[in-house]
């Protein structure tokens, strides 16, 4: 029978070869596709990169937490240059199935300091990462590095420092985020430039959706408008008047947007059609169409008519065709409504996107 001690060695180093082989198994068709284990310049093929994907995936599935690290940081020498994998390995760190917080940190830092020093994201989800543990301190200077160094008059840096500051409870501070980017945008490129319609739309959306402040949001864009230029500028009049939908008072304030910018000041000093304080008529004429889309959907029968028929004494129909008349036989035209639809729909699209979903486009045109 043997030696009862041998056996159970026996048994036990079958047992630990069993296990072996077929982690081996498992893990071999991934070693086979690692083609460069080394750092170097040249950018890794999209094989190699979902194949180290895949290879963590199906070592993160194992569960064991050192074999995860251990493939991460190997993963990492050729792949050094690619915030995905810091990021993703930031991820796994700050799980449940990961080493902690303090691992997470380690390794943003690691990544921002030395090997994606320029990329954003990685910036991003490290002032993420401290703001979630509670050093808002630490949250901000992330913020301002990538301001000051990494991307100045990055759009998108402006808003979530403001969030940020907003989120942790001074208002004040978030609404002088805003003003400064805004000042600075409007002594570089001035009142109508895209950066300044996007910085003014995204103050007042915070205003209005995280401080429920109404009126506040509506000086926001009654101040751009005013400025010398932002009268011309499409993304405020678009920003103003889904806000004003979205408030939900009426056609009354909507139709007050609407004349603004296509009626405008009738006085001798105003813009002309030409003038670059003004939308160009196209603009003018789709943003028309929405009052006259919007009232049919929210308003009454007298607010449809008188929304029709302002965007007709606006923009009367033309002729087209051979000397016949927009319409029916009888040379009636169209309403405003059906002749604005391609308006209407490429602002109702934007207007929903805003919202956070999207219409089809067969959906105007059935």
């Amino acid at each position: 029978g043997g030696d009862p001690r041998l056996l159970r060695f026996r048994d036990v180093r079958f047992e630990a070869y069993r296990a072996t082989t077929a982690v081996r198994a498992t893990r071999e068709p991934f070693e086979t596709n690692v083609k460069r284990p080394y750092f170097h310049v040249k950018p890794l093929d999209d094989a190699q990169l979902a194949n180290w994907h895949a290879y963590l995936d199906n070592e993160e599935r194992a569960g064991d937490v050192s074999s995860v690290t251990r493939l991460y940081e190997r993963c990492l020498v050729p792949c050094a240059r690619y915030p995905s994998f810091w990021l993703r390995y930031a991820r796994w760190q700050a799980s449940d199935e990961g080493q902690g917080v303090a691992a997470a940190r380690a390794v943003l830092q690691r990544a921002a300091n030395v090997f994606c020093k320029r990329d954003v994201e990685v910036h991003f989800a490290l002032a993420r990462l401290e703001e979630s543990d509670g050093d808002v301190d630490a949250a901000r200077a992330a913020y301002a590095h990538v301001a000051d160094d990494v991307a100045p008059g990055l759009l998108r840096c402006v808003v979530e420092r403001a969030n940020l500051e907003r989120r942790a409870g001074d208002v004040a501070a978030a609404k002088d985020a805003y003003e400064r980017a805004m000042q600075v945008e409007k002594s570089r490129e001035g009142a109508g430039s895209k950066a300044y319609g996007v910085l003014a739309c995204k103050y007042a959306a915070m205003l209005h959706e995280a401080c429920g402040d109404v009126e506040g949001a509506r000086a926001v864009y009654e101040r751009a408008i005013g400025m010398p230029g932002g009268g011309a500028n499409v993304l405020v009049w678009d920003g103003w008047l889904n806000f004003e939908r979205s408030v939900g008072r009426g056609v009354a304030h909507v139709r007050a947007v609407v004349e603004r910018c296509c009626d405008g000041d009738t006085s001798k000093d105003a813009p002309s059609e030409s003038s670059p304080g003004r939308l160009p008529e196209r603009d003018r004429r789709r943003i028309s169409s929405a009052l006259v889309e919007y009232a049919d959907l929210v308003g009454t029968g007298a607010e449809l008519t008188d929304a029709e028929r302002a965007h007709e004494r606006r923009f009367p129909a033309r002729a087209v065709g051979d000397g016949g008349s927009l319409g029916d036989a009888g040379g009636r035209k169209r309403s405003a409504a059906v002749a604005g639809v391609e308006d209407v729909a490429a602002h109702h699209a934007a207007y929903y996107a805003q919202r956070g979903y999207q219409l089809p486009a067969r959906y105007y045109h059935q």
